[in-house]
């Protein structure tokens, strides 16, 4: 059972661009699937900051973006989801970059 919720579903999202940094934090560039999304925008912007484990989250999302089996669909990966697993804790699942987990004491924001 999640832990905390976000306003939006992630599942079956794309991740369009991320940026690492230069602060403790990760922006996520993400289109949404309007079938989970049906009353949302099309497009958010997922941030995560004061990250505990950013040099963990760091070379995950370097590693992801340097892939070069991503389709030519225009986008990184797919999503399967966000949510929090415990107090301060986020899981990132990706179709076939793998997941990552970010611990923040700071809920993400979306925009």
């Amino acid at each position: 059972m999640p832990y905390r919720k976000l306003t939006y579903g992630y599942h079956d999202a794309q991740l369009q661009a991320c940026q690492v940094g230069p602060q403790r934090e990760v922006v996520l560039d993400i289109r949404l699937d309007p079938v989970w999304n049906r009353h949302g925008p099309r497009d958010v912007r997922l941030r995560f900051g004061a990250i505990q484990n950013f040099e963990e989250v760091r070379v995950f999302f370097e590693r992801l973006r340097a892939r070069t089996d991503r389709p030519r669909a225009g986008y990184l990966d797919g999503l399967a989801g966000v949510a929090s697993t415990a107090q301060h804790t986020w899981v990132v699942d990706f179709e076939r970059g793998g997941s990552v987990t970010i611990v923040t004491p700071k809920m993400p924001t979306e925009q």
